[in-house]
């Protein structure tokens, strides 16, 4: 398995990609007709995800935790949390209730962005303007223990990962800062539709993406919090009848004590 990271989008490279997925539609082939046709790319990711979201809140209570609200050294939280998700990695791997490949078919190719938006607003199509942070590649295809590899090194590598920040109220996106305690609170990406047999289909046929939502250490529970009260929103709204942007991956199966 192959991986790679990539740097930001030069200002004028952003301003001409800031409508939403206009840098997409050459890769999409499920865009057209996602109900038929042989280009479906089906989305097997979720429960890889919802493992590394979930084992992020079940082990924060026990994180390393900074003295008079400073953060943690980057030492002992890059150590404590390596080996979180090495042991993720290990229980991911054996579980035969998570897809093997992160589609099916499986792709060669997988790329995953890293964001800071403390903005509740947020859709994944709006930062077509940035470039992935890390691109998995398997010419056999994807698997999940790649993007479980891959986001540990990114994250919890020797250098702190550079994430992007983004001001959703403003409307821009800034270069990439340097998050030393980054924990991701929400996955999200764009989906096109359910096929004939249900399955949601992934609205990139070649190269999916998603993004991961990461905040500090000191900010995580807030978070999180912020995440939650969203959901609930939806719901009301989903209740009423009412259009919301579908976010599948805040699905919980229960709600995780953030101590």
């Amino acid at each position: 398995m192959a991986f790679s990271t990539s740097s930001a989008l030069s200002d004028a490279e952003r301003h001409l990609q800031r409508l939403c997925v206009a840098d997409a539609a050459p890769l999409n082939r499920n865009h057209d007709d996602p109900g038929s046709g042989e280009h479906h790319l089906v989305e097997k990711w979720k429960p890889t995800t919802n493992a590394m979201t979930e084992a992020t809140r079940n082990a924060f209570a026990s994180s390393p935790q900074g003295t008079l609200g400073a953060e943690p050294s980057r030492a002992d939280f890059r150590q404590y949390r390596h080996g979180v998700f090495t042991q993720l990695l290990a229980a991911v791997a054996s579980d035969p209730d998570i897809p093997a490949h992160l589609t099916s078919p499986p792709v060669a190719r997988f790329a995953v962005k890293f964001l800071d938006q403390p903005d509740a607003v947020r859709c994944p199509c709006c930062f077509s303007g940035i470039r992935s942070s890390i691109l998995l590649e398997n010419e056999q295809g994807v698997t999940k223990t790649d993007l479980v590899k891959g986001v540990r090194d990114f994250l919890y590598g020797e250098a702190a990962p550079p994430v992007f920040y983004v001001d959703a109220k403003a409307g821009r996106e800034s270069e990439t800062t340097s998050m030393e305690t980054a924990l991701v609170h929400t996955v999200d990406w764009i989906t096109t539709a359910h096929s004939q047999r249900g399955e949601w289909v992934s609205f990139y046929s070649e190269m999916p993406q998603i993004s991961m939502y990461c905040s500090p250490s000191g900010m995580f529970k807030e978070a999180v919090e912020r995440e939650e009260r969203d959901r609930e929103e939806r719901g009301k709204w989903e209740a009423n009848g009412e259009d919301v942007d579908i976010d599948e991956t805040m699905d919980m199966d229960e709600d995780v004590d953030m101590g």
